[in-house]
C-alpha cells in the first residue's frame, strides 16, 4: 500500500498547466520538482491542493502521475458536500449571529480546507506559507489525525513572531533549508527543525563564456526585490544585453507596469512576460551571471538554478546565506550601486575570474542541492513520518 503525501501550495498550478497565469514563486518551483521525483517511486501517492485560475477544467485533474485537487479562495462554498463538515458549519454559524466577533474568524477557509483535507485523505502534508492558513492546517490535520511538514523557507516566519506560529509548532515535523534557521528556531522557541535543503536537477548542458549573451534577472515584481535596480543597471551598460523574466505579483500591479513602462525606454533590455518552467533553463545557459537585487538575505531558487548552469551570481544587497563567502561563486555590492557597477565590469574584463566563480557555482550546487543526497534523504523522512 503507497503512502499518500499532499503538497500545499495555493500558486503551482501553472507548472503543471501553462494557460494558467497564476505566477509561481520559489517554494512552488520547489515543491514541483520535490513531487516529481516523489511520483517516480511507486511507494508513494503524490497529489497537490492549488488554487485554480481557469475554472474550466475538472476540479480534479491528474497530470504526470499527480492528482491536482483544485480549491479557490474567491469561491468559498456555503453549503459543504461532506455531512459532518455541513453540520459543525451550521452550529457555528448559529453561534456567531448571537456573537459577532466570531465572525472575525477565518472560519470559511477553515470548513473548506477541512473538506478539502477529508476529501484527498493524504498520510502526509507538506506546506509552506507563514500565514494564518497554514495555522489552520496544521490545526485541521490534527483533527483527522493525519502528519504534516511545516517548511520554512525564509526569514518573514522568523522575524516577524506571528501568532499564528502557535499552531505552527505543533506540526510533525518543521523542516528548514539552512542551518540559520534551524538554529534560530531552537533559540526562539525550542524546535527541534530539520536541515534538509531542496534540490535542483543538474542541466544536460552547460554554455562557455563566449556562448553567453545577457545579464539575467528572474523572479515575481515585487517591491522588496527591487527590480528597479536591475532596470538602471541596464542603463549603465548601453552596450551590453540586460534579460528580466518577470511575473506579476497580486498586489503590486502598479510596480509591474512600472517596470513595463520603463523598460520601453531601455534598448538594451528585453523583458519576457509569464515563462514556463519548462523554458526557464535556455536562458539561464546563456546568462553571464545572475543579477539579485532583493534585498533580503535568503538565497532563493532561481540563484540555485544560475548556480548549476555554472552562471556567476552578482548580488546587489546582501551574500546571500552567504553562500558567497563560503562557496567562492559570486560577488556582493552591499547596496552600493558604483561598486556593483565595478563588480559587472570585473566579471567581464577578467575571464579566469568568470572561470573560477562559474566552476565554484556549480561545485555549490552540487554539494549543497544535490538532487540524489536530498532526495533520498527526504524519502527516509516521509516513510519514517508515516509509519
Amino acid at each position: 500500500m503507497s503512502v499518500k503525501i499532499c503538497f500545499i501550495s495555493n500558486y503551482a498550478y501553472r507548472l503543471f498547466n501553462p494557460k494558467s497565469r497564476l505566477a509561481f514563486g520559489g517554494i512552488e518551483t520547489i515543491f514541483f520538482l520535490i513531487a516529481k521525483d516523489l511520483a517516480a517511486d511507486r511507494r508513494l501517492a503524490i497529489s497537490f491542493l492549488l488554487e485554480d485560475d481557469l475554472h474550466n477544467y475538472p476540479t480534479t485533474e491528474k497530470i504526470d502521475g499527480i492528482i491536482l485537487y483544485k480549491t479557490s479562495r474567491q469561491m468559498q462554498s456555503q453549503v459543504y458536500k461532506d455531512e459532518q463538515i455541513e453540520r459543525y458549519s451550521r452550529w457555528f454559524t448559529y453561534w456567531a449571529r448571537k456573537f459577532n466577533c466570531l465572525w472575525q474568524w477565518p472560519h470559511l477557509d477553515f470548513f473548506r480546507l477541512w473538506e478539502k483535507l477529508k476529501q484527498i485523505q493524504s498520510d502526509v502534508y507538506i506546506f509552506a506559507n507563514p500565514s494564518y492558513e497554514s495555522s489552520l492546517l496544521t490545526l485541521i490535520i490534527k483533527i483527522i489525525r493525519k502528519k504534516s511538514i511545516f517548511i520554512v523557507v525564509n526569514d518573514e516566519l522568523l522575524v516577524k513572531n506571528y501568532q499564528s506560529f502557535f499552531f505552527l509548532m505543533r506540526a510533525d515535523v518543521i523542516l528548514c533549508y539552512l542551518p540559520r534557521h534551524q538554529k534560530i528556531l531552537w533559540q526562539k522557541y525550542r524546535i527541534k527543525a530539520v536541515y534538509l535543503p531542496p534540490w535542483y536537477h543538474r542541466p544536460k548542458k552547460i554554455l562557455s563564456f563566449d556562448q553567453r549573451k545577457h545579464l539575467l534577472w528572474v523572479g515575481r515584481i515585487e517591491a522588496r526585490k527591487q527590480p528597479k535596480v536591475f532596470v538602471k543597471l541596464a542603463k549603465s551598460f548601453p552596450e551590453t544585453k540586460f534579460l528580466m523574466i518577470i511575473a506579476a505579483s497580486p498586489n503590486e500591479q502598479a510596480l509591474f507596469k512600472s517596470i513595463i513602462r520603463s523598460a520601453v525606454h531601455v534598448p538594451n533590455l528585453t523583458i519576457k512576460r509569464d515563462v514556463v518552467f519548462a523554458e526557464l533553463d535556455k536562458y539561464y545557459q546563456k546568462a553571464l551571471a545572475f543579477i539579485d537585487t532583493s534585498n533580503y538575505k535568503n538565497l532563493n531558487m532561481a540563484q540555485v538554478q544560475a548556480a548549476y548552469f555554472k552562471t556567476p551570481g552578482l548580488s546587489y544587497f546582501y551574500d546571500p546565506n552567504d553562500s558567497y563567502k563560503n562557496y567562492q561563486w559570486g560577488l556582493s555590492a552591499a547596496a552600493n550601486f558604483k561598486q556593483m557597477i565595478q563588480n559587472i565590469k570585473l566579471l567581464f574584463s577578467r575571464p579566469k575570474l568568470w572561470q573560477r566563480l562559474s566552476g565554484k557555482a556549480y561545485e555549490f550546487a552540487n554539494s549543497v542541492y544535490n538532487p540524489e543526497a536530498n532526495l533520498s534523504t527526504f524519502k527516509k523522512l516521509i516513510f519514517k513520518l508515516s509509519r
